[in-house]
């Protein structure tokens, strides 16, 4: 490597260093308003603290990116179709994948791989013959490929759990379906485990509220290698929402309904998938429903959604529960947008150990709300959420590039742009109107038009 190379890679370096150090702890909640309904669904937070979520705008598939500052970078929509989001991934070469339904008169299961910039891949549709499928989860395999899981539906009308395993550019390697004699079987996670898949779904009886908890393992071939089935209220009804690898085992979390009550429901496994143990929590009076957890120092952050009784829109709320590693309530915090009802919808550990939540607020349209708290669960001072109005944003591009970038505002909008260095430094400001191209040398920059502010990379030319 020559001298000149290795300077700019230390530069490159000491500025990633510089901007993590500044943000390490960053927290924010902002309730997000894009020109329809929008609900967000699903988030990932990328290695350079970038945070990407997978949502729905009125009818078509939302992905959006955000710098760490919760700041817009870009948003984008995919299809005209009424669409819905299970789950959204970043992968080991640093692209997305959702993993959803979309509906064209029979519903599908959809895979749509997106760059860093947003920009389409490829898209991919499954459904049984004579039949629909809906899309919930998504892994990538030790082969690189990806392992998604869906329900589907019979002739019958009885639902079962629904596989497709494709390589790395999206080519189907194998389909299978997985049934029960008599019961409706429907899917919620899934995670690899060393050479094998591990499926997290829910058994019930349509002709009655019972019903439990079971989790498949099957093979890199898409066979059935066990199941272990946790009845746990005989009688009653569990719902299992997702697990994800502990310290020494595995976590699921969910809810159990009793009555006209639900609580959250934790249960802790152990790798051969024994039950080690079992809680449930009250956090409201009516209903409560756990939807992931995120771990921390000796124990895991519940996260869901929860209601006071009337089930009015305006008392829900995004609940937190912490707890230690053997199950015990800890601490309790709550969050809502703009004073309507808030959902939660997915939750991922932050880089810095903090959370960052995703979820919609019910409010006509529709705004997604994202939250960045730190490891305890606090978002400082902005306990009021902020609403931030994208419906006509800066459009950066190509980015990263090598050395000309464009900015665009879109409707003839005029605004002052600003370009900082990656130390902070005012390196240039310019009036613009439409569109502007500017030449950059190799570095890590920022901009700020208005409201908006985002990252570029210069990389060598």
């Amino acid at each position: 490597m020559s001298l000149k190379n290795k300077k700019f890679l230390l530069i490159i370096i000491f500025a990633l260093l510089s901007v993590t150090t500044a943000i390490g702890q960053n927290t924010f909640i902002k309730c997000i308003t894009f020109p329809g309904n929008a609900l967000g669904y699903s988030v990932c937070q990328t290695p350079d603290n970038d945070i990407v979520v997978a949502g729905i705008l009125s009818n078509p598939l939302l992905i959006f990116k955000d710098d760490s500052l919760g700041n817009l970078l870009w948003y984008r929509t995919y299809g005209n179709q009424h669409q819905e989001v299970g789950k959204l991934i970043e992968t080991s070469n640093s692209n997305f994948l959702v993993c959803g339904t979309i509906d064209l008169g029979p519903r599908f299961l959809y895979l749509v791989m997106i760059n860093p910039q947003g920009d389409t891949l490829w898209t991919r549709i499954f459904r049984p013959t004579n039949g629909q499928a809906w899309g919930v989860s998504v892994c990538e395999a030790p082969d690189r490929g990806f392992m998604a899981i869906g329900s589907a539906i019979d002739s019958i009308e009885r639902f079962y759990l629904y596989a497709v395993k494709i390589d790395s550019l999206g080519n189907l390697q194998w389909i299978k379906t997985f049934r029960t004699s008599d019961r409706d079987r429907y899917a919620s996670s899934i995670l690899v485990n060393d050479s094998s898949y591990l499926i997290l779904s829910n058994v019930s009886n349509s002709s009655s509220n019972y019903g439990y908890i079971e989790i498949l393992k099957i093979d890199q071939e898409g066979n059935q290698i066990g199941n272990r089935i946790y009845d746990l209220w005989p009688g009653r009804t569990e719902y299992a929402k997702d697990i994800r690898p502990t310290e020494n085992g595995y976590l699921i979390v969910g809810s159990r309904s009793v009555d006209t009550t639900s609580s959250f429901l934790a249960l802790k496994i152990s790798y051969l998938l024994n039950q080690e143990w079992l809680k449930t929590y009250k956090l409201s009076d009516l209903h409560d429903l756990a939807i992931t957890f995120v771990p921390t120092t000796n124990g895991y952050w519940l996260v869901g959604t929860i209601n006071d009784p009337n089930y009015t829109s305006n008392t829900i709320r995004i609940g937190l529960l912490r707890i230690n590693s053997q199950g015990d309530s800890l601490d309790v915090k709550t969050f809502q947008g703009n004073n309507y009802g808030t959902r939660a919808t997915d939750a991922q550990l932050a880089n810095d150990s903090g959370l960052i939540i995703v979820g919609y607020v019910c409010s006509n349209p529709g705004q997604v709300i994202l939250i960045k708290t730190d490891g305890q669960g606090n978002v400082g001072t902005q306990e009021n959420p902020m609403s931030h109005s994208f419906s006509h944003p800066i459009k950066v591009f190509p980015n990263p590039n090598h050395g000309l970038v464009n900015f665009q505002i879109s409707n003839r909008q005029k605004g002052n742009l600003k370009i900082f260095d990656a130390l902070g430094r005012n390196i240039k400001e310019i009036e613009i109107k439409d569109h502007v191209r500017l030449k950059l040398s190799a570095g890590i920059y920022f901009y700020r038009l208005k409201n908006q502010t985002g990252k570029i990379v210069i990389l060598s030319p």
